[in-house]
């Protein structure tokens, strides 16, 4: 990589860090290597690019894998907040960019933050066209309700959720029994 920092640097190192994801993939045995180096090299492209989406989007991804191998609370805790950061500034970057709130989800659920998972995917339901995938998404929205204890609105949102996808009632159905119990 170059030693002055330009814009075709900024493209190679996210040239370079996009092979070091698909790497993980191949090694996963190796993926907490190929996470540090594409976190390394991302934190210097956004000194770069700071307004490219992308940088911020791999760096939250790559610092997802760190929070994973992460055995040290605070150090684990640190990390979180920081890959929040980066997928908050990818969404602030392409506020119509599904990927950044998808990608936050997932770490949401990983580390079973139903606070942050409530906040979020409304967010995501506002900015998704696909009939079937808001379906989806607001019945991902009533079990994460329902894990708060919050019925009311879990039943709301999945009434919204077979509004979408009538062919899901019979799924709807016994998710609104299982409020009852």
């Amino acid at each position: 990589i170059l030693a002055k920092r330009s814009f075709l640097d900024a493209y190679l190192r996210l040239k370079y860090a996009d092979f070091l994801k698909k790497c993980e993939a191949k090694m996963p045995g190796k993926n907490l290597e190929f996470a540090k180096k594409g976190n390394q090299l991302l934190k210097e492209n956004i000194k770069i690019q700071p307004y490219y989406t992308k940088n911020w989007l791999f760096l939250g991804e790559f610092t997802n894998v760190l929070i994973e191998k992460e055995k040290n609370p605070e150090v684990r805790q640190e990390l979180i907040k920081e890959a929040i950061y980066y997928f908050e500034k990818a969404y602030l970057l392409s506020p119509k960019r599904e990927e950044s709130l998808s990608q936050l989800i997932n770490m949401y659920i990983r580390i079973k933050n139903y606070p942050g998972l409530a906040e979020t995917y409304p967010r995501l339901i506002s900015i998704t066209s696909d009939k079937t995938k808001k379906a989806q998404l607001y019945a991902s929205l009533a079990v994460v309700y329902k894990e708060l204890g919050d019925k009311g609105k879990a039943r709301e949102v999945v009434l919204k959720a077979l509004e979408l996808h009538p062919a899901a009632k019979p799924v709807v159905d016994e998710f609104l029994r299982s409020l009852e119990q």
